[in-house]
Parts: C-alpha cells; sequence; structure tokens
C-alpha cells in the first residue's frame, strides 16, 4: 500500500478557488462531488478535507447552504415577474418542496412561505 503525501496548504488553497469559481459561475446548479473533483484536478478526501479545513462543512453542504441562501435573497428580494415559493426553490434546485421547507427552516428558522409573506406583505400599501 503507497503512501500519499497530504495536499500543501497552496494546493488546498488552489483547490477551493477552483471550486468556488464553478459554483458561483452556476449558481442554481446541483454539481455533483465528482463534477467538484474533476473541476478542481483533486480526490474526493482531498477535495472534502479542503472544505472541511477552510469551511468546517463538506462541500456538499457548502453548496446546499449557498443554494439556500440564494433562494432566501430571491425570496426576500423583488424578482420581475414575479416568483413564488415553489419557483424560488426549483430555480435553486430543490425539487422537493417539503424538503426544502424542511432545510430553509433549519438554516434560518422560519419556513420560505413566512419569509415570502414578510416580504411581499410589506410591500402591499
Amino acid at each position: 500500500m503507497s503512501k500519499t503525501k497530504p495536499a500543501s496548504n497552496s494546493e488546498r488553497a488552489r483547490i477551493i478557488k477552483a471550486v468556488l469559481e464553478a459554483i458561483n459561475d452556476l449558481p442554481g446548479e446541483i454539481l455533483s462531488i465528482g463534477d467538484l473533483c474533476r473541476i478542481a484536478r483533486a480526490s474526493e478526501r482531498t477535495l472534502n478535507y479542503a472544505f472541511m479545513q477552510r469551511f468546517g462543512l463538506s462541500p456538499a453542504l457548502y453548496m446546499k447552504v449557498q443554494r439556500l441562501n440564494g433562494a432566501r435573497r430571491d425570496l426576500c428580494g423583488q424578482q420581475e415577474p414575479p416568483m413564488n415559493v415553489a419557483d424560488v426553490a426549483n430555480k435553486w434546485g430543490f425539487w422537493h418542496l417539503g424538503q426544502f421547507a424542511r432545510d430553509y427552516r433549519n438554516l434560518f428558522c422560519e419556513l420560505p412561505s413566512a419569509t415570502y409573506k414578510r416580504k411581499h406583505n410589506a410591500d402591499v400599501p
């Protein structure tokens, strides 16, 4: 069994930079771990270590949190044409609305519909 040397800090920084660029370039896309490994030219283990060291999150959880934050911005914002909660969820790659609502509530301590209603009720004269 051959031992490989762990990635250096500069190598981890390169990996993180490549992955974050891909995530930011395709904000609503759900990239697989395999996609991220190819983009970063790194193994899954090295990718995971880099994310855990930098963010304290796995790459998959990091992407989910980013997408949930994007959905929250849209629910709080003014879109033209107006989007409902399901449209916002789908835009950010959440196809199971019940799971989206649970994940959203776990992160923001309120349901996406409450965020939407608060913003849109405030806009009514």
